[in-house]
């Protein structure tokens, strides 16, 4: 559900009062000095709040997340005067030595670590010398946020895949796999019950879904067959390269490839006979290379002569979950305990600062500059500008398996309950 609220009611007036009674600064300068008492009002679009319950929302509390305002009152003929508000139980602001003049424009900016999240701005402000002037700004959303968004089952959902902005894919426990045709998620008939582990499309005509027993679910153009690869062991992870190429990685750290028309066993470096060997996930980078996961900080490489181990990332105490490369010279990997790990070619694989210590289930790179993660504990971080930060979840404390970005701007996450998370503006 979407509510829209205003989370602050500040009149906005123009009335103007006596130097005496406010402790305005003096009148030097050709025209003298004002002060504007600024007041803020934010434009939020809340998920998670039932309608009902809006009006016991307290009149003037900050936004969550937002740590500091900055306002700034400008016009052609005066230099900028900026000041910035950090106590989160401010409901106004006195800014005093403002040149006189007309045509004022009060602009006021609302940040989460350096972050913007609202602005809003009020022109046409008239200041007068030693007087005060209140005026009211309503600070819109400037970036996108989450929501829950309508899912058709209750099912714990493990894996997303976005083919565009308007075709995707999820699969998930109890044989659920469901489709998004832009507007909403549907059902779609995987013909088994089994567990659905990972889903990945090429196009919107290929694709292929994995699960326990050595199940692989190949879709082409509306059609879904089932197969079984050889030794039947559980797939963690598929990725499709096109139509007659695809890789799939599982417990025991098996690696199977699809050649356009069957699956066949290929030699791994970490093939072992327990689950500290398992490959949880698989990816490609931007040459088409394949790149794996797993358990004892193990990262498994494609090459010309067959797959070997890249790298034990950290440790062999690392438990790796998912890997994703943005270009075919930088990627990332995150994992039990909120670890999440850099690679670039030279550098080799660096730990990174980590905004939880919730394990991570999911990595989402849209590019090098900007990606997200998500996990357990409802953990949702995104990374920009060098750095990642938490980002406000809309359900609380839940499972999140997945995470996909489309764009910057537009993103989903999925996790246990069926839950369904989009990220737009």
């Amino acid at each position: 559900m979407e509510n829209k609220y205003k989370l602050a009611v500040l009149v906005a007036t123009s009335v103007l009062l006596t130097i005496g009674s406010i402790g305005c600064g003096d009148s030097t300068g050709a025209g003298g000095l004002g002060t504007v008492i600024v007041g803020w009002s934010f434009n939020a679009q809340v998920s998670n709040i039932p309608a009902e319950e809006v009006e016991s929302i307290p009149v003037f509390a900050w936004p969550s997340g937002v740590d500091k305002l900055v306002i700034t009152i400008d016009a052609a003929d005066m230099s900028p005067v900026t000041v910035e508000v950090t106590d989160t139980e401010m409901e106004s602001e006195y800014v005093n030595n403002v040149p006189a003049g007309s045509n004022r424009t009060v602009t006021v900016e609302a940040y989460d670590y350096n972050v913007l999240m609202y602005k809003g701005e009020t022109s046409g402000v008239t200041v007068t010398a030693d007087a005060a002037v209140s005026v009211n700004v309503t600070l819109d959303l400037q970036i996108p946020v989450w929501r829950e968004f309508t899912s058709p089952t209750t099912y714990d959902l493990d894996a997303i895949d976005m083919i565009s902005a308007n075709n995707g894919w999820i699969c998930g426990r109890y044989g659920t796999l469901l489709h998004y045709d832009g507007s909403a998620w549907n059902k779609v008939d995987a013909g088994t019950t089994k567990p659905l582990y990972d889903v990945s499309f090429v196009n919107s005509g290929n694709g292929w879904i994995v699960g326990p027993g050595g199940l692989a679910i190949r879709y082409s153009n509306g059609n879904l067959e089932s197969y079984t690869v050889p030794n039947k062991p559980a797939l963690f992870s598929v990725i499709t390269i096109s139509k007659t190429e695809a890789w799939a990685v599982g417990e025991w750290g098996v690696i199977y490839g699809w050649d356009g028309s069957s699956w066949s066993k290929f030699y791994s470096p970490v093939e072992g006979s327990t689950h500290a060997s398992d490959l949880n996930n698989v990816t490609t980078d931007s040459r088409g290379v394949a790149w794996a996961c797993g358990s004892n900080g193990s990262v498994v490489k494609e090459g010309a002569g067959g797959w070997t181990l890249q790298s034990t990332v950290g440790s062999s105490s690392n438990y790796l979950i998912s890997i994703k490369f943005p270009s075919d010279f930088e990627g990332w990997t995150v994992g039990e305990h909120g670890y999440i790990w850099h690679y670039e070619v030279g550098a080799g694989w660096e730990w990174q600062d980590s905004p939880t210590p919730n394990d991570l289930r999911g990595v989402s790179m849209y590019s090098t500059q900007f990606g997200m993660v998500a996990g357990a504990g409802g953990a949702l971080a995104v990374y920009e500008n060098g750095s990642w930060r938490l980002m406000t979840n809309p359900v609380g404390d839940i499972f999140l398996n997945d995470i996909e970005c489309v764009s910057e701007k537009e993103g989903w996450a999925i996790g246990s309950t069926g839950t369904i998370l989009h990220y737009s503006e």
